[in-house]
């Protein structure tokens, strides 16, 4: 496939709002005013329009309160209007270029992304969350060009493992998702951290050129989008979602209030995409429990076998949003935990010696053995070891315990 047809593609998406132009440009002024923000919003009716809506949506909380665009300016911020512009005129724009496409699992992931991008910038509290909601919500805009120029890639390359993925977009479609997302973004002009982001958000170093980068949020936010069945992308194993963690400022051993809190922030968040005309269903990834009397058939007991309390966090979060009980490694290892289904072996934190024994001890006792990510390094002493990914959904899981998925 050559480069050209997804260049005419992108040449001839809808352009941006002109407005929204001006916003990026005027906000970027040391002398620029509310009221100039305001004047300048205003003379593009139709978007000031859905300013305000939004603003009075379940999107900020402010239901009945912003009376005005200049009172939106002043409540939400420049940096909240320039995001919610550039977001609104986005949507506006991708859904006049793909009104022939099925859009519904782009937008559900981008929802999910972007909601447990924006979680995360709040936790963190020293960064933008409108700016980092934009960020996810917008990152894999590539994705769509490809499948606009090669109908069926997304599903045709759905079992390619996720270090080979953008090899294998280029092959089909001339280059990968990123390199195209990074021409969206040059051809509506968009910040170039945006157009960094599209360009990286799969590279595993990328993130640590920044303090804060909106590239960290993002990757982090796609496996948490991955671990709530969000995302149809191979988990990778790079980069480590516990220096992702670090480099943003926050820790793993919270992940399960983080992942519930991603779902509440999707109710709120997806105000965007309404006031946007976006239609959109989605199947809330907690629907099917009941924390309190779990299915047998859906739940267990699983523990985590490595040195990283971080990584453990990260693993007992995912386990805890779907009902499962887990148990530390110590009273595990010392015959205190009572029954166990799942052991989980960390092959970034286990060595050949510590694995080997370890085989040797839960062989005898039945209990399902599994690592987290690629172990190629531990195959001699852990040989048959079925992998689990790093961000795993409900399904992997179940199906490495021998369970059907519900």
């Amino acid at each position: 496939m050559s480069t050209d047809a997804i260049q005419a593609k992108i040449k001839n998406l809808p352009p941006l709002p002109l407005v929204a132009h001006k916003l990026v440009s005027l906000m970027q002024q040391d002398d620029c005013s509310a009221n100039d923000v305001t004047k300048l919003l205003c003379s593009d009716q139709a978007l000031a329009g859905k300013v305000l809506k939004l603003a009075n949506s379940s999107f900020y909380g402010l239901s009945g309160e912003v009376g005005s665009v200049s009172r939106a300016v002043v409540i939400l911020g420049f940096s909240a209007i320039r995001s919610m512009a550039l977001g609104l005129g986005v949507a506006q724009s991708i859904k006049k270029a793909a009104r022939n496409l099925d859009l519904s699992y782009f937008w559900a992931h981008a929802l999910f992304v972007g909601s447990a991008a924006r979680t995360l910038a709040v936790e963190n509290g020293r960064v933008d969350p409108e700016e980092v909601f934009i960020s996810g919500l917008i990152h894999d805009l590539g994705r769509l060009i490809l499948e606009l120029t090669v109908p069926g890639l997304d599903q045709q390359l759905a079992d390619v493992p996720a270090d080979r993925l953008l090899d294998a977009e280029t092959t089909a479609a001339g280059m990968p998702h990123t390199k195209a997302g990074q021409k969206v973004m040059r051809h509506w002009n968009l910040p170039e951290a945006l157009v960094e982001l599209a360009r990286f958000h799969h590279h595993p170093t990328n993130y640590r050129n920044q303090e804060q980068s909106l590239n960290a949020f993002v990757q982090l936010g796609e496996l948490m989008a991955r671990a709530l069945g969000q995302s149809r992308e191979p988990a990778p194993d790079d980069p480590d979602p516990a220096a992702l963690a670090a480099h943003i400022g926050i820790s793993l051993t919270a992940t399960e209030d983080l992942l519930a809190r991603t779902c509440q922030e999707v109710g709120r968040t997806r105000a965007f995409l309404e006031v946007s005309g976006v239609e959109l269903d989605y199947e809330n990834p907690l629907a099917h429990l009941d924390l309190e009397n779990p299915d047998p058939s859906l739940s267990g007991t699983a523990v985590y076998l490595g040195t990283c309390p971080e990584r453990a966090g990260w693993v007992n979060g995912q386990l805890g949003i779907q009902a499962w009980r887990t148990v530390s490694m110590r009273p595990f290892l010392g015959g205190e935990a009572g029954e166990v289904d799942l052991a989980i072996i960390d092959p970034r934190t286990i060595n050949t010696a510590q694995a080997t024994k370890l085989n040797q001890m839960l062989s005898p006792r039945g209990v399902r053995v599994v690592t987290l990510g690629p172990a190629a390094g531990l195959a001699a002493c852990l040989p048959g070891v079925p992998e689990l990914p790093v961000g795993f959904q409900r399904s992997e899981l179940l199906s490495l315990c021998g369970r059907v998925p519900a």
